[in-house]
């Protein structure tokens, strides 16, 4: 079996599973963990999640982007909102032009108390309770949609995979090679508890 068009989809999606599985675990953090949108944390996973929650629908070399019809249509508004928080507020930072709730988004503010001042840059948009439970909503219904392309292609190799002596593995997405997966050194620490598909 060799490399094809549709093993650069299935790389993709398989990627934008792992991502979306990601960002479930970050908002499931902040939620767990006694949540406070002030603590330094909160914003810095925040920052990961949109990143994690937009890398796939922006342009991959070698795989392309992940089709925004994938995105069901009661989430489109909100997966709009990630996607432009992500390139306009935490992947980039124009310092005029980028709206948001708090007016333009990236400000660099004086904080003055009784004690003194503080800078505190604004490039950041607290997510409150809500919005990690629709963002963990959004997630699962993408891995839901992508699942079931994922599993048809999955199929398809299974004849490969059940050949393949234990090891590791990367899938190879050059359509102009011969082999659709070659053996690797292994990256991944032997995890006991890590849940497998039987063959």
């Amino acid at each position: 079996m060799q490399p094809t068009d549709e093993t650069k989809r299935f790389w993709l999606m398989a990627y934008a599973m792992d991502g979306f599985r990601n960002v479930i675990s970050a908002c499931e953090f902040l939620l767990d963990a006694n949540f406070d949108p002030t603590c330094p944390m909160h914003r810095h996973l925040a920052t990961a999640i949109l990143t994690m929650y937009g890398r796939p629908f922006h342009n991959n070399y070698g795989v392309g982007r992940l089709d925004i019809r994938l995105v069901p249509d009661k989430y489109k508004s909100l997966h709009e909102q990630l996607i432009y928080e992500r390139d306009k507020i935490h992947a980039h930072a124009d310092a005029k032009g980028v709206q948001s709730r708090i007016g333009n988004a990236n400000q660099v503010r004086l904080l003055r108390t009784k004690r003194g001042f503080k800078w505190v840059v604004s490039s950041y948009l607290p997510y409150q309770r809500q919005d990690l439970l629709d963002i963990c909503e959004l997630c699962k219904a993408l891995i839901a949609n992508l699942d079931y392309y994922t599993d048809k292609y999955e199929k398809k190799c299974l004849r490969v995979i059940k050949q393949l002596p234990e090891g590791e593995y990367v899938l190879n997405i050059d359509t102009a090679a011969s082999t659709l997966f070659d053996s690797v050194q292994s990256v991944l620490p032997p995890d006991p508890r890590m849940k497998v598909t039987p063959i």
